[in-house]
């Protein structure tokens, strides 16, 4: 039955658990009704020799959501590969699809399990998986992480799947291996702040692989809205990607720019357009600026790979710093 609570909080300096959940434990459906909720806030401090093994999720698990704010803080931990069963931490609802509906052609979630704003901090914190959203068909109204000093291995402006309407993400001195806007599932409104970092593969929208699971022929990943990348002159990207907005409908694949912005300061940032490969069998070569959109890049080179086509339909703004 479900459950309403004002409000949680949980601090862990040390020891070692399996799963964390910050919001309630709700039932494995879609209806209002079955909905467990946190009225208030969720806060979640972690530091120190504290451990969480496998799934770390701030909003709940499943139908429930978080009315107020989830704040998930980390000191001085080691939440990596090395240290735990590969990690997932995300600040909204952990979710298998069964919580909500995908409403492809708008790029949401229908849902009821939703955690209104999430708030990640850390510093000097070493995450395998990190994440502002949820996973399934869940929802995080706004998100926002700032990283201090840490090293993650994959960063995700949304969690593992759902929707984020607006996501933020600032590091400073960190080590990022991997990054994407999504991985499967949606992103509204992105910015990337990139000050004194490395990032050694950033993909601008979907990650490759990304329909490679429990998709089905209708699907979608990527950013609805728009996406900003500002990369300040002290921070190295190895390999900057410009992947799409992509969608699926019985294997064919639709990839679109829509509205993203990369700025560099210094050294030009070198950016490639490759075949995108949503799942192994499959790579997208033809991409579009759909009408209305605007691709504007600043002091980056952009080479197109050989047998690539990008259509545009909107606006190509590109800019050369001097």
């Amino acid at each position: 039955s479900h459950v309403t609570v004002p409000s949680t909080s949980i601090t862990m300096t040390g020891g070692k658990i399996k799963n964390l959940f910050g919001g309630n434990y709700g039932a494995k459906d879609k209806t209002a009704e079955t909905m467990s909720r946190v009225t208030g806030d969720v806060n979640i401090s972690i530091s120190g020799d504290a451990i969480v093994d496998n799934m770390l999720y701030g909003g709940g698990y499943w139908n429930t959501c978080v009315e107020g704010n989830v704040y998930l803080d980390f000191k001085n931990v080691d939440l990596s590969a090395d240290n735990t069963t590969s990690l997932y931490v995300n600040g909204g609802v952990y979710g298998s699809g069964a919580e909500g509906t995908r409403d492809i052609d708008n790029g949401k979630m229908d849902t009821y399990a939703v955690a209104n704003n999430v708030v990640i901090t850390a510093e000097n914190s070493q995450f395998y998986l990190l994440g502002a959203g949820g996973s399934g068909s869940t929802k995080v109204g706004s998100g926002s992480v700032e990283l201090t000093d840490c090293k993650v291995d994959i960063l995700f402006l949304s969690g593992i799947n759902g929707e984020v309407e607006t996501s933020s993400i600032t590091m400073n001195g960190c080590e990022i291996k991997d990054f994407a806007a999504t991985n499967r599932g949606f992103v509204g409104v992105g910015s990337v702040d990139i000050n004194n970092s490395t990032v050694v593969n950033l993909n601008t929208g979907a990650s490759e692989g990304c329909f490679q699971s429990d998709s089905g022929s209708r699907d979608g990943s990527g950013v609805t809205g728009s996406v900003t990348y500002d990369i300040d002159a002290n921070s190295t990207i190895t390999n900057a990607v410009l992947t799409p907005t992509v969608k699926s409908d019985s294997g064919n694949y639709e990839a679109s720019f829509i509205n993203v912005s990369i700025s560099k300061d210094g050294e030009p940032l070198n950016l490639s357009v490759n075949g995108f490969q949503p799942n192994d069998s499959k790579t997208v070569t033809n991409f579009t600026v759909p009408e209305g959109s605007t691709l504007k890049l600043d002091n980056v080179n952009a080479e197109i790979a050989e047998k690539q086509s990008v259509t545009n339909a909107g606006t190509i703004d590109v800019a050369t710093s001097t």
